[in-house]
C-alpha cells in the first residue's frame, strides 16, 4: 500500500501509517487469516504471529525498480 503525499498531510500519512501498521489492523482475521481455517477469507494467510504491515520508505522499492533495467 502507498499513499500520495501530493494529496495527504503529513499528520495524515502518519495516522494511516499508524493505523495499519497497528496490533488492531495485524490480528484482524479479516487481514490476515488463520491459516487453519479453509473457509476463512482474507487478504492474507497469517503464516506467523509476527506477520504485520510495516512501514518502509521509497528506497525499499528499489530491488524492485532495478528488475526492469
Amino acid at each position: 500500500f502507498c499513499v500520495n503525499g501530493d494529496v495527504l498531510s503529513t499528520t495524515e500519512i502518519d495516522a494511516i501509517t499508524k493505523l495499519f501498521c497497528s496490533d488492531t489492523v495485524g490480528n484482524d482475521d479479516r487481514i490476515f487469516s488463520d491459516p487453519d481455517d479453509e473457509n476463512a477469507k482474507a487478504l492474507y494467510v497469517k503464516k506467523s504471529e509476527n506477520l504485520c504491515f510495516v512501514p518502509v520508505d521509497d528506497a525499499w522499492y528499489d530491488p524492485i525498480r532495478k528488475l526492469s533495467e
